[in-house]
């Protein structure tokens, strides 16, 4: 999913992270992604390194599933191995599953030291395509504790922006007859929520602009269309980005998509202070400076730090949510209209929520 609509979920659903055992096992489970929590990296490339009697306990606690770019001995060297100790239930012992691999680059995967797979672009590690799915045959003999130890290296490329979310792999558990229909569902579900939310806010774009050219003393249906139209790109262009295939074009879309998601909160507070005709006092001005200030920091440097990340988007719901509250305190019907989308977007989100749990 998309950056925006992970932050904008994140912003309503709590979230409470567990410590984790160093040691801990990784007991896996069907469609269910392998745990970020248990992976170690290294830096660098040995053999030995797939065998499981090898002591990683030194090895850096991350997983492949982060960013490339925020894994900076990975991004630096372009290769390394990734190890992670795995276990199955009894049920699931002896039954012949699928590995659904999705990467950036290219890969070994071994299991206790035994090679299953190869994983290389068409274009091998070329300037070429390098975003390649596999399914990988999967069985586990017993409940012991067994190694899975990745062989991973990507060929460096120039990119345009300091926090590409580009990951090295994701890996998932699938049954074998189920494979090849859940990775195709996934991702048409992903795409039809990008387009479907991009044709719903282009329309809206373009229907208040018209609304606009009819009646130019309504200078708020022009803020308004150009949200909207601000926001449809966005999601436009979240869902080409899956269709990218190397890393200087995903960065570039990335960073105007990401540019797009700022501008469009940013016109989003602008237009509910139009609307209700309020003047944008300080701390208007300081939120849109938390929103400059953190685009600007994410192009030059890179990602934020994970504890001050959510504070610019906070910073633009709470304000929104402030002068909505203060529009319908005026008891005039119109303008109770910011709040009452606030209602029904919590509602929506919500039942969605419940939906995702069911």
């Amino acid at each position: 999913m998309h950056r925006l609509c992970l932050t904008l979920f994140c912003l309503l659903v709590p979230f409470f992270g567990v410590a984790q055992s160093a040691d801990s096992t990784e007991t896996i489970r069907v469609m269910q992604q392998l745990a970020d929590n248990y992976w170690r990296f290294q830096a660098g490339d040995s053999l030995v390194w797939a065998n499981p009697a090898y002591n990683d306990r030194a090895w850096e606690l991350t997983s492949p599933a982060e960013p490339l770019i925020e894994n900076k001995a990975l991004w630096r060297s372009g290769r390394g191995w990734f190890r992670l100790p795995v276990q199955m239930k009894k049920r699931l012992v002896g039954q012949e599953f699928q590995l659904v691999i999705e990467q950036y680059g290219s890969s070994e995967v071994y299991l206790d030291g035994r090679r299953l797979a190869v994983l290389q672009p068409p274009g091998g590690d070329s300037a070429g395509p390098q975003r390649i799915t596999q399914f990988v045959p999967f069985q586990l003999p017993d409940t012991n504790r067994h190694v899975l130890a990745v062989r991973y290296r990507f060929a460096r490329q120039p990119v345009y922006y300091a926090n590409v979310d580009l990951s090295a792999f994701e890996m998932r558990l699938e049954k074998n007859n189920e494979a090849g229909q859940n990775l195709i569902s996934y991702h048409r579900w992903v795409a039809g929520l990008d387009y479907s939310l991009a044709g719903v806010f282009l329309l809206l774009g373009f229907l208040h602009l018209l609304f606009y050219r009819a009646n130019t003393a309504q200078r708020v249906n022009f803020w308004l269309g150009i949200t909207m139209l601000v926001f449809g790109s966005f999601f436009l262009l979240s869902g080409l980005s899956t269709l990218v295939v190397t890393l200087p074009l995903y960065s570039l879309i990335q960073l105007v998509n990401d540019l797009l998601g700022y501008t469009g909160l940013g016109l989003l507070l602008r237009s509910v202070y139009y609307y209700l005709n309020r003047p944008r006092g300080w701390i208007y001005w300081l939120v849109i400076g938390l929103l400059l200030v953190d685009a600007s920091y994410q192009i030059f440097i890179g990602p934020l730090a994970e504890s001050i990340a959510w504070v610019p988007f906070t910073a633009v719901l709470a304000e929104y949510v402030r002068v909505s509250w203060l529009g319908k305190r005026r008891g005039d019907a119109d303008a109770r209209l910011p709040w009452n989308s606030l209602r029904i977007v919590f509602f929506v989100v919500l039942g969605g929520f419940f939906c995702w749990l069911a």
